[in-house]
């Protein structure tokens, strides 16, 4: 029973401080996970996606893009060492650096589709009114 006493006020104090604490957390695992959208938006690479695919899709035929789309969703750069300088720690590299993976990995899934659709519908023209484009208007 004496142990039970002695543990009490621990108990109590640990179930008022976690839970702000955690409420802290969220608002930092927030600004980190905005900052990390915004710089995979800015450094993404959507169009290079889109006109590599574009291009294989044009002149290879629309089965590029299948491989195009693999290539897209395995390939996750890490970001730049130098985001790190001013907060090493491990919890901020980690959510930093999960949240810039997903969302390159989505810009470039979007780069790809927009490229093959694109690619894919100037590969069956070609097949349907011939090689040269600009003689055909």
């Amino acid at each position: 029973m004496k142990f039970f006493w002695a543990i009490l006020p621990l108990v109590g104090f640990l179930s008022v401080s976690l839970p702000i604490a955690a409420e802290i957390l969220q608002t930092e695992i927030a600004t980190i996970e905005t900052q990390a959208r915004r710089d995979a938006e800015i450094e993404g690479d959507e169009k290079f996606w889109a006109l590599a695919t574009f291009a294989g899709n044009a002149f290879l035929g629309p089965y590029f893009s299948i491989p195009a789309l693999g290539g897209a969703y395995y390939y996750q750069p890490d970001p730049p060492a130098h985001r790190f300088i001013d907060n090493p720690t491990p919890r901020y590299k980690e959510i930093y650096t999960s949240t810039y993976k997903s969302v390159y990995r989505r810009s470039a899934i979007r780069g790809v589709i927009i490229g093959a659709l694109g690619g894919t519908a100037l590969y069956y023209y070609r097949r349907q009114y011939g090689f040269n484009l600009f003689y055909a208007w």
